[in-house]
């Protein structure tokens, strides 16, 4: 956990576990979308950064949650977007994805 949060700040913290995901999920949806446009070649140097915040959302208590993604090494801007509906992570966080918490 970060030390702004009462942790050691030792190790990877959720939220840096989480960008990791993400960015996985994201380069593998961008050579997936570049395949389906006959464009694999335009992502053989992609390379993804993703950022993860998290921070007090309005009027909800807790802890919302932002990410920024920057897409390296990928000109064709149709291959990103196509990559950004693609992505699991991206359609979660963008269409709310469906959280069912029980107690097992």
């Amino acid at each position: 956990m970060p030390k702004s949060l009462g942790g050691s700040g030792a190790g990877q913290n959720p939220e840096q576990l989480f960008a990791m995901g993400y960015s996985a999920c994201f380069l593998n949806a961008l050579q997936h979308a570049a395949r389906q446009m006959g464009k694999a070649d335009a992502v053989r140097n992609a390379a993804i950064h993703a950022d993860v915040h998290i921070g007090e959302p309005d009027g909800l208590g807790g802890f919302g949650i932002a990410v920024d993604i920057k897409v390296e090494g990928v000109e064709d801007e149709k291959i990103i977007e196509a990559g950004h509906k693609f992505c699991p992570y991206s359609r979660a966080l963008s269409q709310g994805a469906v959280v069912n918490v029980s107690k097992i």
